[in-house]
């Protein structure tokens, strides 16, 4: 199974998008969700997920400044990268630049 880590600070949005998918027939397992960046990055050697479902916008570090600390992390394992709310002027830009494929 594939383990699925929900980053986002609005409590509601993770609630809605673990409850709307239907993760086993997928073949995923929810294995963690984070309430900012800052926690995200602590718990990613623990729980070590193939697929992170983050937030751009939030507080403290947002979710793009996360994908680029985890490239610092070693942790090059990760299928893929999924983001909410993304606004061309402040995402696209960095897309290019992050150590994963985007799309």
């Amino acid at each position: 199974m594939w383990k699925v880590m929900i980053v986002d600070d609005e409590k509601l949005i993770c609630k809605l998008v673990q409850a709307l998918v239907e993760w086993d027939k997928l073949g995923m397992q929810m294995a963690a969700q984070a309430e900012n960046a800052i926690q995200a990055l602590d718990m990613l050697q623990q729980y070590r997920p193939d697929i992170l479902i983050t937030d751009i916008r939030m507080p403290g570090m947002d979710g793009l400044e996360l994908i680029k600390d985890m490239s610092g992390t070693g942790n090059h394992h990760y299928q893929w990268i999924c983001t909410f709310r993304v606004c061309t002027k402040c995402a696209f830009p960095w897309c290019g630049k992050l150590p994963f494929k985007t799309y």
